[in-house]
């Protein structure tokens, strides 16, 4: 039980990096990484095996904005109790691709992404799990290219 409430306990997504000002009409892609405990992994979104749970990266955003599709890495092949599995180790980057509205207001707006997972050790798999990462996206707006002329 120690190492499962480790495993989750180290089981978090957030943004790679500090996410920069956009501006209206901007394209962007932002990154959230999953982090898992070293020796967990979960199972890639299009596993070989139907039985398995997938890994699914869902978005909600009260940007005015174009999101997605989410850009997914590519997973590794691991032989787990004599299946090849594709799975997903350690960091896991995911891609959110941002296309921002030309008539975008400035300000702050919130994005969410949501992990849904399987983690699973060399030899047992934890219930599906949910994580969650809300970032806060500014849109600038350039007053000089506003004033009337």
């Amino acid at each position: 039980v120690p190492l499962m409430r480790e495993a989750l306990a180290a089981m978090a997504i957030a943004p790679a990096a500090e996410i920069p000002p956009l501006a209206p009409g901007d394209h962007a892609s932002i990154r959230f990484v999953l982090s898992l405990a070293p020796g967990w992994h979960v199972h890639a979104r299009r596993p070989r095996q139907e039985h398995l749970i997938a890994t699914i990266v869902s978005l909600a955003s009260d940007l005015p904005a174009a999101l997605g599709p989410v850009g997914y890495p590519v997973p590794a092949e691991r032989e787990v109790a004599g299946d090849a599995l594709l799975v997903y180790e350690e960091e896991v980057a995911f891609d959110v691709p941002v296309v921002v509205e030309e008539d975008a207001a400035a300000g702050g707006y919130r994005l969410e992404v949501r992990v849904r997972c399987q983690p699973c050790g060399a030899d047992r798999c934890l219930a599906p799990r949910e994580v969650v990462a809300t970032a806060t996206v500014t849109i600038t707006v350039d007053a000089a290219n506003d004033a009337p002329a």
